[in-house]
């Protein structure tokens, strides 16, 4: 029965694994024009929708961060009650570096963001896809993760999804 119980926790990780998989592709492919011609507006209502699809209440996702390519906010959504999504466009990664293995198609990033609850700031996983096109660098597509829902659904952390290959 152990054996059955690591198997089935195995299956929830690559379930986990594929939807971060299909869900950059889909977004990235639906972000790209509006992301090139600056429609900060379209970029907004294709986040929106994205989440707007999803049942909430079981999505690993509490938001999207659209990069430019020097890490300045482009856009953002969050679906985190009490956040301001908005507030964020124009701040900047620069200064947080985007580090994993060469061959990592992703980086995972830990930051720390004050809220109501933690106005030191309250431990987040973020997880960054490079916005390519024909080869060229344009941004960054950033899933931020529901970190409690990573550990109580999916019990993984920012290492175990380091782990990931997508």
């Amino acid at each position: 029965s152990f054996s059955k119980m690591a198997r089935t926790m195995d299956l929830i990780k690559q379930d986990l694994r594929n939807q971060l998989a299909k869900d950059h592709l889909l977004l990235g492919a639906l972000l790209l024009e509006p992301y090139l011609t600056g429609d900060r507006r379209e970029t907004t209502r294709v986040m929106k929708e994205f989440f707007d699809i999803m049942e909430i209440d079981k999505t690993p996702y509490s938001g999207l961060v659209l990069l430019d390519k020097s890490k300045r906010v482009f856009d953002a959504y969050s679906i985190k009650e009490g956040t301001d999504a908005g507030a964020m466009v124009g701040t900047s990664y620069r200064n947080i570096e985007f580090r994993d293995s060469e061959n990592a198609a992703f980086k995972v990033l830990t930051l720390y963001r004050p809220d109501k609850e933690h106005p030191m700031g309250a431990k987040g996983i973020e997880i960054a896809f490079e916005i390519k096109k024909t080869g060229q660098s344009l941004g960054w597509l950033l899933f931020q993760m529901d970190a409690k829902r990573l550990k109580d659904v999916y019990d993984i952390d920012a290492e175990g999804l380091r782990k990931f290959r997508i």
